[in-house]
């Protein structure tokens, strides 16, 4: 799955409309292989016009945020990559990302800080 989505998002500059659906059809078909590749993509720092489509799909689905928030899958500084990203895509990034401190149960200070320092 992985390799099929690099693929759709270096071409999406080419073929915007049938790239952007077939990105689409691959996260309907399979959300959590989607999101882990879409994850991977995005953690090696692609600023493209593909790369800002797969975080509006994420962002669609609220599915960044958690992302961004869970350290075995991105470190901080790609997770901010992401973030700056993300914000350039959708500007309530930041309030939404930051509503994930009004949700975190006590005892999970680490997961807070993760946040903040994004």
């Amino acid at each position: 799955m992985e390799k099929l989505v690099q693929q759709l998002v270096v071409g999406f500059a080419q073929g915007p409309v049938a790239n952007g659906r077939a990105l689409r059809n691959l996260s309907e078909e399979n959300w959590s292989d989607f999101l882990s590749a879409s994850i991977s993509i995005l953690a090696e720092g692609d600023a493209s016009l593909g790369a800002r489509y797969l975080v509006a799909l994420l962002l669609r689905e609220n599915a960044l945020q958690n992302a961004l928030s869970d350290p075995s899958l991105l470190s901080i500084s790609q997770a901010a990559s992401i973030a700056r990203l993300a914000l350039s895509v959708e500007r309530r990034f930041v309030v939404d990302f930051a509503r994930i401190l009004t949700s975190i149960e006590v005892g999970a200070e680490r997961q807070a800080e993760r946040v903040l320092m994004i």
